[in-house]
């Protein structure tokens, strides 16, 4: 029985192995959940799909994919501390923007198989994003594994690892940006009368449908901003008050100052 073990139990290592126990395509497989703290543990222990541990060392012992799902400052620690615990034919998985191929090669050596992967908190929800960068140790099935495992919990695809601080501005980090966009037009709606909750309630539902709509259609955002726009109508005043406080630019700024703090994180 193939076994994925997952080493720290926070929001996205939990999110994963929930995601993975879950998915039908997936529930021959061995699902075990690694982290020192027992009492983060307690809500996977009752999951039937999912075996807890500990000791990082034990989680690991005889794993096909070890996911190491912890804070940047933890990775080469952990690396360290498994390492001998890892088979020829092991992949390993890391999901902080700190640890780089050439890194993960002076570490575990050339022939040890390794990826890192940028996913996204809405990985929670199964509507989750990840980039995929894996080293030429992976195999075809390697990677198709790897996709499969993270496309269970929204969407995933390989990009080359010069994209890789790319992937984390606009995916990784991205969803803060979003919300913040969603508060705003909450406020405003309670601002001109409408109770809270409702407009939340709107809100989420306008930022889902405006982002299905692009994923389905396949059109244009332009276009798609366009169609609502009616001659000297309200999106048309909208959209001009936006562009006039720089919506846009504000947005675009962001993206690259997260892009280059993960540069800054990465060692690039």
């Amino acid at each position: 029985m193939p076994i994925i073990s997952i080493i720290g139990a926070g929001n996205m290592g939990g999110a994963i192995a929930r995601g993975i126990s879950e998915n039908p395509p997936f529930q021959t497989m061995e699902v075990r959940l690694a982290d020192p703290n027992a009492d983060t543990l307690k809500k996977f222990a009752k999951l039937p799909a999912i075996t807890c541990f500990t000791d990082n060392q034990e989680a690991v012992a005889g794993a096909d994919y070890v996911i190491l799902a912890l804070k940047p400052a933890y990775i080469e620690g952990v690396v360290q501390e498994v390492q001998a615990q890892l088979a020829p034919s092991s992949l390993l998985v890391s999901i902080a923007t700190s640890l780089s191929l050439e890194r993960a090669k002076q570490i575990l050596g050339a022939d040890q198989k390794f990826a890192r992967v940028m996913p996204n908190t809405p990985a929670q929800v199964g509507a989750g994003m990840a980039g995929i960068v894996g080293n030429d140790r992976l195999t075809t099935d390697d990677r198709n594994g790897l996709l499969a495992i993270f496309s269970s919990l929204g969407q995933a695809r390989f990009v080359g690892e010069d994209l890789l601080n790319t992937v984390t501005a606009l995916s990784g980090s991205g969803p803060a940006l979003m919300y913040m966009i969603l508060e705003a037009m909450a406020d405003a709606a309670v601002l001109t009368g409408m109770a809270r909750q409702d407009a939340y309630d709107f809100a989420s539902q306008t930022m889902l449908g405006a982002a299905k709509m692009v994923q389905e259609s396949q059109t244009h955002p332009g276009q798609l901003k366009d169609m609502v726009c009616t001659p000297a109508g309200t999106t048309i005043a909208e959209v001009q008050t936006a562009e006039a406080l720089g919506l846009r630019s504000t947005i675009i700024e962001s993206l690259l100052a997260g892009h280059d703090k993960a540069k800054e994180l990465a060692g690039d």
